[in-house]
């Protein structure tokens, strides 16, 4: 798949992330100051084509985009918002591979949120931005559906097993603050 950057005014395309092999791209995002974008790679049918996932931008950005390696499902790709060079994979272990529920820049754009789960135990990782190191893995028996940064970036809000229970995280080391339960908060 390839990801396509098009001027947000006409519509006209700008650009494309290519690298994304032949199955679809799960998730996309900018960087909160723009710098960054963010992509992973979906389900990999054995027959596909190409299905471009469309993003928008208000400038130029120049045509010459490099591509990563074979990308494996769960596959994470940071590229440079300004050139569209591709700047590093973060990969996963092949026991946290499958299909990508969450991608996001922390509020200040420091660390990469991603998490997931199908196949596989649902799993909830953490990245720094500036060199691509895991700083937080955390696993569940049940795959994760949805998670998402606190607006000051100390904690993490992850949906596990479609929506039944919802955890409070600490971004910094995983740790459960508290478990949300339809009942109401139940502090760990």
């Amino acid at each position: 798949g390839t990801l396509r950057l098009c001027n947000r005014r006409t519509g006209e395309r700008l650009a494309g992330l290519a690298g994304h092999g032949h199955g679809g791209i799960a998730w996309c995002e900018y960087s909160p100051d723009g710098t960054s974008i963010l992509s992973s790679v979906g389900e990999i049918p054995a027959v596909a084509a190409p299905r471009p996932m469309t993003a928008l931008l208000g400038g130029l950005i120049p045509p010459t985009f490099q591509q990563p390696t074979a990308p494996m499902v769960g596959d994470i790709s940071l590229w440079d918002g300004k050139s569209g060079a591709h700047l590093r994979v973060l990969t996963l272990a092949a026991r946290s591979r499958g299909k990508v529920a969450c991608c996001a820049f922390s509020p200040d754009g420091s660390r990469i949120l991603a998490g997931g789960g199908e196949y596989s135990p649902g799993w909830l990782k953490v990245w720094e931005r500036a060199t691509g190191c895991e700083i937080v893995s955390v696993s569940s028996p049940r795959r994760l559906c949805a998670g998402a940064w606190s607006h000051d970036g100390r904690r993490i809000l992850a949906a596990w097993d479609e929506g039944k229970a919802l955890q409070v995280l600490d971004s910094a080391s995983g740790r459960v603050e508290a478990t949300l339960r339809a009942s109401g908060w139940d502090p760990v």
